[in-house]
């Protein structure tokens, strides 16, 4: 996973490859993700008081948008806004 990270993060991009979710959710306090799970994991995750944007009847999946607190970047805000104008318009 290191060298994984190591050789991404020269390209300017990382891809995480994790299998469990706690591990997962460690490494999303240091980065910002943006994550892909089932409806399961939704409803696991609501349970432990993590939020999530869901999309309507008509979705096909749900995405997870985690962000470091207290680090204002334009280019994630953008992203979360048009995503639920997005969502919200199906």
């Amino acid at each position: 996973l290191a060298k994984q990270y190591t050789e991404q993060r020269e390209s300017k991009r990382a891809i995480y490859d994790v299998d469990s979710l706690f591990a997962s959710i460690d490494i999303l306090e240091m980065a910002n993700a943006v994550m892909p799970y089932s409806d399961k994991m939704c409803h696991w995750m609501a349970r432990r008081n993590i939020a999530t944007l869901t999309i309507n009847k008509k979705k096909k999946g749900n995405v997870g948008i985690y962000i470091k607190q207290g680090i204002a970047d334009p280019k994630i805000t953008s992203f979360i806004e048009i995503l639920t104008k997005y969502t919200s318009s199906l």
